[in-house]
């Protein structure tokens, strides 16, 4: 376990990780949010760093290198014995290292870290278009979490597409929706057809049928008719001998009750709602009906 310092307030201790070489393991809960270490390095520029830890040499990157500002300038932590390079790199990270306006780099706990946990932060080192295969190899990942990429490069930005190919992509997309749009209209009403083709040749199948029904209907009618014109008949007759008049009759057309018949006509007779006498006395001429009184009365004082 190594010691430094001035760190006995720190949250933390280095021993060996299964990572990488040395690692920082919590000796206290460590709450999300927390500033938990500085991380101080030599400031030099990016050529420097080149020249001090040529990729050329190397089997397999490993510095303490940390870029800030715009990139031109570098933290190297590795001439110093301070306990923040130790911090491991991971996929999936329990901590970020945040540079703040003046240039300063802190670490911070990105959830609720328990003791014993190890830091771990991700490197993501600048991905260039340079960078191929062996890049990949160079700075191979051996954090062994379930989303690591394999690499400690940042991962691959997506890429821009045009506005132009966007807009393409969706004018495309409407038109082969307003082409299966139609195609499912004329499957539709190719369907209809089909099944009013069917239905017209199993109407016609069902043809003898249909006429036997409409006879049926029309004899009923007749009957009907016929009771209705028997009615008839007997009232006036009624009328015709008690009044002497002859019956007033109006026309009435009825709807045949079964389909496929045609309107059946029955006519109705009513009696005169007035008294006999007094229609005898409208067809006498003006002034006889007081000839006949008094002629009536003469003849049986006569008598």
């Amino acid at each position: 376990m190594a010691t430094f310092a001035g760190s006995r307030n720190l949250a933390f201790v280095i021993r060996s990780s299964k990572i990488q070489g040395n690692g920082a393991f919590a000796t206290r809960r460590i709450r999300k949010g927390d500033r938990i270490i500085e991380y101080l390095g030599e400031c030099i520029d990016a050529d420097e760093s080149d020249i001090r830890y040529p990729d050329g040499e190397m089997g397999r990157h490993h510095t303490f290198l940390f870029s800030i500002g715009d990139g031109s300038r570098v933290l190297d932590a590795g001439p110093l014995e301070w306990p923040a390079k130790y911090v491991n790199h991971s996929c999936d990270p329990n901590c970020e290292a945040l540079e703040e306006e003046d240039g300063r780099v802190f670490v911070h706990a990105l959830k609720t870290i328990e003791k014993n946990q190890e830091l771990l932060y991700d490197y993501a080192y600048e991905r260039t278009p340079e960078h191929n295969e062996e890049d990949e190899v160079l700075y191979k990942c051996l954090c062994g979490s379930p989303k690591c990429r394999g690499s400690i490069l940042a991962p691959p930005k997506p890429k821009k597409v045009k506005q132009a190919k966007v807009k393409q992509a969706k004018v495309k997309q409407a038109k082969e929706k307003q082409g299966k749009k139609k195609q499912d209209k004329k499957k539709q009403d190719k369907k209809s057809r089909k099944e009013k083709k069917a239905r017209k040749a199993l109407e016609a199948a069902a043809t003898p049928a249909g006429t036997a029904v409409t006879t049926t209907g029309a004899t009923d009618a007749a009957r009907v008719t016929t009771r209705a014109t028997k009615r008839v008949t007997t009232l006036a007759t009624q009328s015709g001998t008690q009044s002497g008049t002859q019956p007033v009759t109006k026309r009435v057309t009825t709807l045949a009750t079964k389909s496929g018949t045609q309107p059946v006509t029955k006519r109705v007779t009513r009696l005169a709602t007035k008294p006999a006498s007094k229609r005898a006395t409208k067809t006498l001429p003006k002034g006889a009906s007081k000839r006949a009184t008094d002629a009536a009365t003469r003849s049986k004082a006569a008598r």
